[in-house]
């Protein structure tokens, strides 16, 4: 796409330098060359639009036309301060801008210059995993300015190949380079129950409990955006290989573990609430032994009741 932008740029710049000359002559202009040069200029925007459809071409054909009208109307001098004015104008656009582009007002004024002529997209906001902005896309190309808020993840493609696993941080995507899975890291907590759980005597029990789980990922990645190391790009990894969603397969682990555990308690310990801590923390222990290939952990597990059938009452 920057190639076929670029060409676009010089074709129209050619022809609009061309009929620029042309009208010179015609209009016996002593030097026809600057007609040549004005029709360029005006004309090199109107490539872009042509190429990209995008309003910020026909506004820059305006004002460069303003640009060379004020050159032939109030003189060189007039022409010079409309474009400083305008590139103060620019400049200041951009440093108002600039923590965006990693607080640099040099690199702020260039990355500027970039997404207005087109050679950058704009920019890419990832948050509570998902795409934020731009908003109602699954596939954003780049080059773009990538912004990974805390407690996310990404896994970057191009063409068929992965390119680069990130956690939060600011970067910039390559041409055609795109997100291809997003990772909320935040922990998730569920209420569950597990119904008609069998115990050590012929009698079912119904347990209410609540689950803290997430990604295996170091809280210095999730939150204050330290590099994710080699371990944690291959759990991310082999979860985005896997078909299963990791959260249904994390509910379904405790929900197993807690069935293999209550089926050798006697009804009468499970009826105690003294007897809970015990069995949250073998639940816990079981339930991460389990998810251990899924590179998912359960830091908290917290049993609200358990409640037997009425007849036992």
């Amino acid at each position: 796409m920057q190639s076929k932008l670029l060409s676009a740029l010089a074709v129209a710049g050619a022809i609009g330098g061309v009929v620029g000359l042309i009208v010179g002559i015609i209009a016996g202009a002593p030097l026809p060359q600057v007609g040549a040069l004005a029709g360029a200029i005006i004309s090199f925007p109107l490539g872009g639009y042509v190429v990209k459809r995008q309003r910020r071409w026909l506004c820059m054909t305006l004002l460069y036309g303003l640009f060379v009208g004020t050159f032939f109307e109030l003189g060189g001098i007039a022409a010079g301060v409309a474009i400083f004015a305008s590139f103060l104008t620019f400049s200041i656009a951009a440093g108002i801008v600039k923590c965006w582009y990693g607080n640099s007002d040099w690199n702020a004024l260039k990355s500027h210059f970039r997404i207005a002529i087109g050679l950058n997209h704009g920019f890419q906001i990832v948050d509570e995993g998902k795409i934020t902005l731009p908003k109602n896309l699954n596939i954003v190309l780049g080059p773009r300015n990538l912004f990974i808020k805390p407690y996310n993840a990404v896994i970057l493609e191009r063409g068929a190949k992965q390119t680069r696993i990130l956690g939060p941080e600011r970067c910039a995507t390559k041409p055609f380079e795109y997100v291809k899975y997003i990772f909320d890291l935040r922990e998730v907590t569920n209420n569950l129950l597990i119904d008609r759980v069998a115990t050590q005597a012929p009698i079912n029990v119904d347990i209410h409990l609540s689950a803290t789980y997430g990604i295996d990922i170091r809280e210095a990645v999730r939150l204050e955006g330290k590099e994710i190391n080699d371990d944690e790009k291959k759990a991310l990894r082999q979860l985005s290989m896997r078909s299963g969603d990791w959260k249904e397969a994390t509910r379904s682990a405790i929900k197993s573990s807690v069935r293999q555990i209550m089926c050798r308690q006697h009804i009468d310990q499970l009826l105690s609430p003294k007897g809970f801590t015990r069995l949250e923390s073998q639940i816990l222990n079981l339930t991460n032994h389990r998810l251990r290939p899924w590179h998912v952990s359960v830091s908290n597990v917290l049993i609200e009741s358990i409640e037997a059938p009425p007849e036992f009452d």
